[in-house]
């Protein structure tokens, strides 16, 4: 009896991250290209006739396009010297761009080429491209012919720029309106200031009051140096009329006025001196007149040293000092007075126009608030009328912001259109819709056709296939192809051989019952015994039998607890499966319904021509023939091995 191979020592239980990878495919490639192959016929008929309705349709269809081109070129605010604000230019320069296509343009361009056509529809005819860093606009108007878009583009062009300058004329004449408004406002507004700053003036009687207040800061200034200078001067004018005084305390009004004393000796001596000098100048030193008058002259003034003198005359009158003295001594006193008083009335003057000043101080807050108010009316009074003469101006001549740089005219060659690319994308087109159609008409139903695909979605082995199928209710070696079936069971002979036990052969369609019939009767249980028939389904199973080869056949119904009852007891469990007749949810659920998931194998049945060259086994094969049943796992347990021998 085969015994399956002992795990090797050291050897580690394999676990569910080890498992072996799903064999199969869920679609197998190789079907879908065989497939493809051959349907090759009906693709490239459809690419013919694919190319010829593509050429049919570029020829008859679809028009040539012929496109005109105009450049126009916006001109900013900005640059025209109107001195307007422009937050985002890009965005005004799409602005521009878009109101090309506005309804009353395209409406107006309609009536005037006549034509028979929906607004949305002509506005598709024109396209309009703008060039932030240039501002330039670039119009396009595509139409059947050269001429006709020439002069669509002509009419978009005419029609832009005059609706262009209406609205944009208007918007200058509202300007103006609204400036002039405004003025008007601010006016009545600044003559109500200024009716209150004049109120407020009268009230206080003030002229100009910081110039008012300027000037009484100067005059009490110029008043409190003029007090503090008359105040000196008085006090100085005390200091002198005081010093008067003392010095007139020592005169008296009476006093010598005139005395007169003689003295000989000085006159003779000045006498000498006058003679000598002329002798020496006409007789020098050394001559004894010049000597002897010098020794007189040195007599002379020995005495008049000693004081030698007499007095002659003296005369008495009224004092001089005395009396200038007191007249001096009345003009300061009048000074001093005049100084003191002069002192009393530059300060009240002062304090007088502190006191105004003070007055003026405290209005000065209300003065500045009334002042502001008619100043800053007054400048925005100003500047409103200067925008509204700007405004008015630009009204009654508002310059065009878009201006025409090259004119459309007719194109020389269309351009390019959609018939090359219908011609070219028909027959592909076509082509892709027949291999779609091919691939479809292989995978109708989701039928599973290959072993790959059985194996994938059945996650059980495809233990043999074959492209036999079975004539009539009993298949045997008459009914079929003899090669074909001679090969697929001596497939199935030959993998059998490798392990022993009972191998229970399911129908998974009734008309299969017949192959599981013949396969029963073709595998003997031992070498010259008679074959056996298969079993009845409600006999009760037969025990196994150690060295035993041979199918069985299962009669039952094919699905019930009978089924799965003896599908656990036989080794192993081979379900015959027609090719392209189940889909992919029915083969799924075989090991469900047979109630095993181990040694269960498919063999394939009907198999295509086409298909046959592709691999006839899937999966784990060898696995499905080394599976025991439960109980042939309990009787080789319990065998007698060499070690249990006595």
């Amino acid at each position: 009896m085969y015994a399956p191979p002992e795990r090797a020592s050291g050897a580690t239980p394999a676990t569910d991250e080890a498992a072996p990878a799903r064999a199969g495919q869920p679609v197998s490639l190789a079907r879908l290209w065989l497939a493809l192959r051959r349907g090759r016929r009906w693709v490239a008929v459809a690419g013919v006739l694919g190319a010829v309705a593509g050429a049919l349709v570029a020829k008859l269809v679809v028009d040539a396009r012929w496109e005109a081109v105009a450049v126009l070129l916006w001109e900013p605010p900005e640059l025209e010297g109107e001195g307007e604000a422009m937050s985002d230019p890009a965005r005004e320069l799409r602005t521009v761009a878009d109101s090309v296509k506005v309804p009353v343009v395209l409406r107006q361009v309609r009536e005037e080429l006549g034509l028979e056509t929906t607004l949305p529809k002509l506005g598709a005819r024109i396209q309009v491209g703008a060039s932030e860093e240039s501002r330039v606009l670039t119009l396009t108007a595509a139409a059947d012919s050269g001429e006709d878009a020439a002069a669509l583009a002509e009419a978009v062009v005419d029609a832009f720029l005059e609706e262009r300058a209406r609205v944009r004329a208007e918007a200058r004449r509202k300007e103006a309106e609204a400036l002039r408004g405004q003025v008007a406002a601010a006016r009545t507004e600044h003559e109500a200031a200024r009716e209150v700053w004049d109120a407020f003036r009268r009230e206080h009687r003030v002229a100009d009051l910081p110039l008012e207040a300027r000037l009484l800061i100067e005059r009490l200034a110029a008043l409190r140096a003029e007090a503090e200078a008359a105040g000196a001067e008085a006090e100085a004018e005390a200091a002198r009329t005081e010093r008067l005084r003392q010095l007139l305390a020592g005169e008296t009004p009476m006093a010598v006025l005139q005395e007169q004393e003689t003295s000989p000796d000085r006159l003779r001596l000045a006498e000498a001196e006058r003679e000598r000098a002329s002798l020496l100048a006409a007789l020098g030193e050394a001559h004894p007149e010049v000597r002897a008058l010098g020794a007189e002259i040195a007599t002379l003034r020995a005495r008049v040293a000693g004081g030698a003198a007499v007095r002659a005359s003296r005369t008495v009158g009224r004092n001089p000092h005395w009396d200038e003295g007191q007249s001096a001594l009345r003009q300061a006193a009048a000074a001093a007075d005049a100084a003191s008083s002069r002192r009393e009335a530059l300060a009240e003057l002062a304090d007088a126009s502190a006191s105004r000043l003070q007055e003026l101080s405290s209005l000065q807050t209300r003065a500045a608030a009334h002042l502001a108010a008619v100043t800053v009316s007054a400048e925005a009074l100003g500047e409103l009328e200067a925008r509204a003469l700007a405004a008015e101006a630009r009204a009654r001549a508002a310059p065009a912001d878009v201006r025409l740089l090259a004119a459309p005219s007719a194109p020389d060659l269309p351009a390019s259109s959609m018939r090359r690319p219908l011609a070219v994308a028909f027959p592909l087109l076509a082509m892709l819709l027949a291999l779609v159609g091919v691939l479809l008409r292989e995978l109708r139903g989701l039928r599973l056709r290959t072993p790959a695909e059985h194996a994938w979605w059945a996650r059980l082995p495809v233990v043999a296939s074959t492209r036999w199928t079975p004539r009539g209710e009993e298949a045997d070696e008459d009914d079929a192809t003899a090669e074909t079936w001679c090969a697929f069971v001596g497939d199935l002979e030959e993998l059998a051989g490798v392990g022993g036990g009972e191998t229970l052969v399911v129908a998974a369609d009734p008309a299969l019952r017949s192959v599981g019939v013949a396969l029963a009767r073709l595998a003997p249980v031992a070498e010259g015994a008679p074959r056996e028939e298969p079993p009845d389904a409600s006999a009760a199973p037969r025990p196994f039998q150690v060295g035993t080869k041979r199918f069985r056949a299962w009669p039952g119904p094919e699905r019930g607890a009978a089924l799965r009852r003896a599908c656990r007891d036989a080794d192993r469990v081979l379900v015959l499966v027609p090719a392209g007749a189940f889909g992919a949810a029915t083969v799924a659920g075989i090991a469900a319904r047979i109630g095993r998931a181990e040694g269960v194998g498919l063999a394939l049945v009907g198999v295509g021509p086409d298909l046959e060259e592709l691999s006839d086994q899937v999966g784990e094969v060898e696995a499905f023939w080394a599976a025991r049943s439960r109980r042939r796992r309990a009787l080789h347990a319990a065998a007698p091995t060499p070690e249990r021998q006595p």
